[in-house]
């Protein structure tokens, strides 16, 4: 997988894009992609999705999780004390977050599954 590529054409849509068209909402999209990891890693120990995996792979996707979780708090800090973000622009930014996420995460799948061919 070229990490090098998939990176820059996230910057190029999160940076150019997200910020020239919705700077505001932009600010607290951070904030928005905690949270869904957070509520994601919540999803996956609370179904014990991760029950069958190595130990090593669960210990460490815990350690993840606490981590978001903990990340999400201070991301939301930031927004509301530093940005002085309003209600409106952090739910438009999670509806843009909503929508945004998912593709990022399937344009990444295609060039994970090249790389292992």
């Amino acid at each position: 997988m070229d990490v090098d590529k998939v990176l820059q054409k996230q910057k190029d849509i999160m940076f150019g894009f997200f910020r020239k068209y919705f700077r505001a909402a932009s600010r607290s999209a951070d904030r928005r992609r905690r949270a869904l990891t957070a509520l994601m890693a919540h999803g996956f120990f609370s179904a014990n999705f991760m029950q069958g995996a190595d130990p090593r792979v669960r210990a460490m996707y815990a350690w993840h999780a606490v981590e978001e979780i903990e990340h999400k708090a201070v991301a939301y800090d930031v927004l509301t004390k530093v940005a002085k973000a309003n209600y409106f622009t952090r739910i438009l930014s999670f509806i843009l977050t909503t929508f945004t996420f998912p593709f990022h995460v399937f344009m990444i799948m295609p060039t994970c599954s090249r790389s292992t061919a």
